[in-house]
């Protein structure tokens, strides 16, 4: 949730500069598989035989039954330029929102093989719950937007807007677990999940938005995304398709100083088979515990709706 406050100031009857900031409410829940393969092998003894770097029975799954909370600042600074009545042009920067999230976190551990296996039962695959407290960040990189109006008519403008987006330059995704009391649990020397490897995306938007009259307009869009995952990097926990997204828009302006929109947006991405995908510890986490490869066909769709109101001071 972005609580947004802007200023601009017009240095010439053509240009503009604006400043905002916004201060950022981050709510977090739901549940994530987290394959303890690689992470025990330093708790078993040498009896129990070879171990697989990748195993659905060492798998646990982890649940935050409550909202987790985060907040933090952000901002952008930006210029406008109309060199005319049908034009308008834009640039911003918009800085990274880093995102740190606090909670308990519950660890169900597996309990497939700890019947047949007293080794793994001593070190707790017994299926117990445990608490964890438990810390995730997660980053939206800096971008850089630009965009351009054009008036065709008094009732119709054509737009068009760029985005390209530094992901390449931070770590996008952290999970660390503390307070279990088991060791392959506990950060540092436990649960540390990193996801990196991504490359820097871009986003392109085409549209075009019409007044129906004064107080009602309409408006069609169609976006493509280049996520910047490329499949080497591909995990369980760290997928992204290249897709994209026709969207509809409907703004109702019933007084000069209030509006409300209304928006469905479909996300149609492209399927993805992944063959490349490599484990590496070293990349995935900083404890030398990572992720599965993520080799596979990948697909899915969405669909989101939007409500809004806005208004002028």
């Amino acid at each position: 949730i972005y609580f947004t406050a802007a200023a601009a100031y017009q240095l010439t009857p053509k240009f503009s500069i604006g400043v905002s900031s916004s201060y950022v409410l981050s709510l977090l829940k739901g549940s994530v598989a987290i394959d303890l393969a690689t992470t025990v092998a330093d708790f078993l003894p040498p009896t129990f035989g070879q171990q697989p770097i990748e195993s659905p029975l060492f798998e646990a799954t982890g649940t935050i039954p409550e909202f987790l909370y985060g907040s933090n600042i952000t901002g952008a600074l930006g210029w406008f330029y109309e060199p005319n009545d049908r034009w308008d042009l834009g640039m911003s920067f918009h800085l990274p929102v880093p995102t740190v999230v606090r909670g308990f976190i519950d660890i169900q551990l597996p309990e497939v093989l700890a019947f047949a296996s007293p080794e793994l039962a001593a070190i707790g695959f017994d299926g117990s719950t445990v608490r964890a407290n438990g810390e995730i960040r997660g980053l939206r990189p800096a971008m850089i937007m630009g965009g351009a109006d054009y008036k065709v008519s008094k009732a119709t403008t054509v737009s068009s807007t760029f985005i390209y987006s530094f992901s390449s330059f931070r770590d996008v995704f952290r999970t660390e677990l503390f307070g279990t009391g088991i060791p392959y649990l506990d950060s540092p020397t436990g649960v540390s999940i990193r996801e990196t490897g991504a490359s820097n995306s871009y986003s392109i938007k085409l549209g075009a938005d019409f007044a129906l009259n004064p107080k009602w307009s309409t408006g069609g869009y169609m976006l493509y995304v280049n996520n910047g995952i490329p499949s080497s990097h591909f995990t369980a926990a760290n997928i992204g398709f290249n897709f994209i997204s026709p969207s509809w828009v409907v703004r109702y302006k019933p007084k000069p100083k209030h509006r409300f929109h209304m928006s469905m947006t479909p996300l149609i991405p492209f399927s993805r088979t992944v063959t490349n995908s490599v484990f590496n510890p070293t990349e995935l986490a900083s404890s030398g515990i990572g992720l599965p490869p993520g080799n596979g066909r990948y697909s899915g769709f969405a669909l989101q709706f939007g409500l809004g109101y806005s208004f002028d001071l």
